[in-house]
């Protein structure tokens, strides 16, 4: 996993497996915090699509999510390729 600082958050990629098309080259999300107000207004980590991953001081679950969110990516990944193969 590679991780980058960006300016709207924290990038990680995963350069070891190819992405789903040509705009994207790996699977990649992007991590951002702010609070959270079904959760009193406490700070919360989210991917860039809005999912909640875990609130700010349970970093452990919200790299779990991460790495899981990455690996199962290259499975599918895997797996659609497999499916384009002739058989």
């Amino acid at each position: 996993m590679v991780v980058d600082y960006a300016a709207r958050g924290l990038k990680v990629n995963n350069p070891a497996v190819p992405g789903c098309c040509a705009e994207v080259a790996h699977p990649s999300v992007l991590i951002t915090c702010r609070r959270r107000a079904d959760d009193g207004g406490r700070k919360w980590f989210f991917t860039s699509w809005g999912e909640a991953l875990a609130p700010v001081d349970e970093v452990d679950d919200a790299a779990m999510f991460v790495v899981g969110y990455l690996v199962r990516q290259s499975q599918q990944a895997h797996l659609e390729r497999a499916r384009c193969l002739p058989t």
